[in-house]
Parts: C-alpha cells; sequence; structure tokens
C-alpha cells in the first residue's frame, strides 16, 4: 500500500500485521511525519526520498535479517540506478563517506510468533541537518521511486527463504567500508579495530588485545565517517 505521508512507513506495517489479516504486509510513503532510526533516533523524512517497510510473520528472530537486507538494498542501488553503495555496520547504507540510507527492523512476540517489519529509508536529495548525512544526488518522481521498491522488494521477499543470500556475509564485508579500521565503541567509548562480522551478524573487533564480539543490541560505533 502506497501512502503520500504516514508517521511512520514501520507503525503502520505493524498495525496492519497485528490485524492477523496478512502474511505480509509492504507499506510506503512520499514522506513521513515521524520517521524512526535505531536506538530511539529520529530518520529525518523529507518528501521525494525513498520510504518503505516489509512486514511479515516469523517463528523466530534472527540477527542476519538487517544485515542481509543491507546486502540486499545496496545491491538494488547498484543495479538500479548504477551507484556503487558502501556498508557501515550494522546496516547503515554509505555513499562517498556519508550516511545515504539506514535499515531499521522491529519485532512484536505475538502468541508465539514475531511480527517482524523491515523499515528502509534512502536519501535520494536531502538538506543535510548533520555533517555525516549524504543523498545519492538524485531527483526522480513518484512512479520511478515506487519502480525502485518494487525492484528492491521483488529480492527482499525472499529473505525467509532457507538458502536465500547464502554468501551474505562475505558480500556485506566486501561492502563494509571501515574494515580494519579504528572505530569507537559506544557507550564506553572503547577504540578497537573492526575486523569482521561473525555468522550472527556480530561485529568481531580487536580491543586490548584480544578479539571480541558484539552485537548490535548492545553497542554501536562511531569515527566510521
Amino acid at each position: 500500500v502506497h501512502f503520500h505521508s504516514v508517521t511512520s512507513t514501520n507503525e503502520i506495517c505493524l498495525e496492519k500485521l497485528e490485524e492477523k489479516k496478512y502474511s505480509s504486509v509492504l507499506i510506503s510513503s512520499n514522506l513521513q511525519t515521524n520517521g524512526r532510526g535505531r536506538n530511539q533516533n529520529k530518520w529525518h523524512s523529507e518528501e521525494g526520498n525513498i520510504y518503505f517497510s516489509f512486514g511479515f510473520i516469523k517463528d523466530d528472530l534472527s540477527e542476519k535479517i538487517p544485515l542481509k537486507t543491507a546486502v540486499v538494498v545496496s545491491d538494488a542501488i547498484q543495479d538500479f540506478f548504477d551507484i556503487d553503495i558502501q556498508l557501515k555496520w550494522p546496516n547503515d547504507l554509505v555513499y562517498k563517506n556519508k550516511k545515504i540510507g539506514g535499515i531499521l527492523v522491529e519485532s512484536v512476540n505475538s502468541d508465539g510468533k514475531f511480527f517482524v517489519v523491515i523499515g528502509v529509508g534512502i536519501n535520494l536529495r536531502l538538506d543535510a541537518l548533520e555533517p555525516h548525512w549524504g543523498d545519492l544526488n538524485l531527483t526522480i518522481n513518484e512512479k520511478e521511486r515506487l519502480k525502485f521498491i518494487k525492484f528492491v522488494f521483488k529480492r527482499l521477499s525472499k529473505i525467509n527463504e532457507g538458502n536465500f543470500l547464502s554468501d551474505w556475509r562475505e558480500r556485506w564485508e566486501k561492502k563494509c567500508f571501515h574494515m580494519n579500521q579504528e572505530i569507537l565503541i559506544l557507550p564506553d567509548e572503547k577504540k578497537a579495530v573492526f575486523l569482521c562480522i561473525d555468522t550472527s551478524g556480530r561485529m568481531i573487533v580487536q580491543l586490548d588485545g584480544e578479539k571480541r564480539a558484539f552485537s548490535s543490541s548492545e553497542v554501536k560505533i562511531r569515527n566510521a565517517y
């Protein structure tokens, strides 16, 4: 379902799933009045960019979903717009060393089932409020934006298939723009070197002379941009 304006595509998508009339839902909008990002951050959502959410019902949760989604979306941007996108752990979309998009995965447990919503925001053209924000420097009409969303959805709808994107780790690491670089781990502000990701999507870093693993629910990183 496409809207001109919504509070948040994730919010509407989750509401549709909770009605229990649909096993999967796709919501898109020209703008969001209350877009959400990771860690309770707001997502600045000007009109003319790309905002959509894909929701589905799952028996269990996987930390791989945000990273697999990042690979799918970055590949789609490359194939559709011919623009090479890099990734920042766990799921920021990066172009010319600036964040041009993000992915927010939210879930609700209902009677042993999980309502999972994958939200995607991509800045085509943006008046940046923060120095690390950027855009793809594109202006396209609503018809083309919807065409791109359908293009991504055709791939993303397979995310629950067991063999989907079996090489996701290698592909994610190849796109990571801070591999083997020093980062700052928050909230403790510890310096570490980003080494790789494991099979669960956790980052592996060199910290205080040893290898450590962290999930995205435990920490976030800075100094990558």
